[in-house]
């Protein structure tokens, strides 16, 4: 059996979030084109919902 740490969370009270991944090609199919992005991803604490856009950059305003 392997160790395990339980971890709680009550709703609302925390969002985890990270960039994941290496970069995406984005392709605009009417201009062909093609754009390098970064995968942005949150999950809730209590939910575990996540959530993933492609964003531009890792900058504060994406």
């Amino acid at each position: 059996m392997s160790p395990t740490m339980r971890q709680s969370h009550a709703a609302g009270e925390k969002v985890f979030v990270d960039y994941a991944g290496d970069t995406l090609e984005l392709i605009d199919p009417a201009t062909e084109l093609v754009q390098t992005m970064k995968l942005f991803v949150a999950a809730m604490g209590a939910s575990s919902y996540v959530y993933a856009e492609a964003r531009p950059s890792e900058g504060l305003a994406d």
